[in-house]
């Protein structure tokens, strides 16, 4: 399921990373998710935001592009990328000894016209 979202946004002095994880967890949060952590890491892998949707848990790649020279923001999620949330992901639910129903999204953010355009992928891949 892919949902656009269109908003003018400005977080001056953070890299074009940090303003666009920003903007996806302000995203995250309108919809009603509950953010659980903000770059949970571990030696294998990260995970951008973890948040709950009502029972699951959902854990979300934030891809964010200046420009769309190189692709689409998500399609940087490739298997090497989709292992290493994984990992991460197993190490979070292992840590807070969780067993929810969870899932994988991506969200991806590029800039146009002066503002952020996002495209939220839910279900964008299965654990690896």
């Amino acid at each position: 399921m892919l949902e656009r979202l269109y908003k003018r946004v400005c977080f001056k002095g953070q890299s074009l990373g940090a303003r666009g994880e920003a903007y996806a967890r302000k995203l995250v949060e309108e919809r009603g998710l509950v953010v659980l952590h903000q770059n949970f890491r571990v030696p294998r892998g990260e995970v951008d935001l973890v948040a709950r949707d009502g029972d699951t848990i959902v854990f979300i790649e934030v891809k964010t592009r200046a420009t769309q020279h190189y692709g689409q923001p998500f399609e940087a999620v490739g298997l090497a990328k989709q292992r290493k949330i994984s990992c991460a992901a197993q190490a979070f639910l292992k840590r807070f000894d969780l067993l929810p129903a969870c899932r994988f999204d991506v969200i991806s953010i590029r800039r146009e016209d002066g503002h952020f355009v996002a495209e939220w992928i839910k279900d964008a891949f299965e654990a690896g």
